[in-house]
């Protein structure tokens, strides 16, 4: 037997031929000499030696975890304390429980407008950059916007922020500030010549 010690912050998972047994939260443990250990940082992601699906059959280890399924058409802000952390992509992903404590957003990209309850200042973040169509009307112009070829709406001067999705969407601007031409003189010809 050996003897195995975890330390706060800290989580075991036993694997015995490669197959996974236990976890083994924060005390000091007896293993027999065939078992190994795999230890985790309870503060950082936990990315799963063997397949999640697995490892969350057993519900002591599930209640530990904290998991995020993202579908194929969405994204997943995530928070760390409240604090803006980054993007997930499609998947699914696990996170433990208790020393940080993490918060998810999961937005929908098929819908072309940005939720309300999404703050601006968190769509300027670089990390979103590559999800979002942005717009800038001009204080002198109007736009126009088109949604899949078919006028939608006139926009006022302003910012405008659009998910990526397969929707077609564009924007015509109008200049409306008045523009002073001058027309040269023209020789008309009369009926006498």
């Amino acid at each position: 037997m050996k003897k195995v010690r975890i330390n706060t912050g800290k989580v075991g998972l036993v694997f015995r031929n490669g197959n996974y047994k236990r976890v083994l939260t924060e005390g000091t443990y007896w293993l027999m000499p065939f078992d190994t250990i795999e230890k985790f940082n309870l503060a950082k992601p936990f990315i799963a030696p063997v397949e999640l699906n697995i490892l969350l059959k057993d519900p002591v280890l599930a209640a530990l975890l904290t998991v995020v399924k993202v579908a194929d058409n969405e994204i997943a802000l995530k928070y760390e304390d409240g604090i803006f952390k980054g993007v997930l992509t499609p998947g699914k992903y696990a996170f433990w429980k208790g020393v940080i404590e993490y918060t998810f957003t999961v937005i929908d990209l098929g819908k072309k407008e940005i939720p309300e309850d999404i703050d601006v200042n968190l769509l300027l973040k670089p990390e979103l950059a590559s999800y979002l169509r942005v717009y800038t009307v001009e204080s002198y112009e109007k736009g126009i916007l088109y949604l899949d070829g078919k006028f939608d709406r006139v926009l006022e001067p302003g910012f405008y922020i659009f998910w990526k999705n397969a929707t077609l969407i564009f924007v015509i601007k109008a200049d409306l500030r008045q523009l002073q031409l001058e027309i040269s003189g023209q020789e008309i010809l009369t009926r006498d010549k």
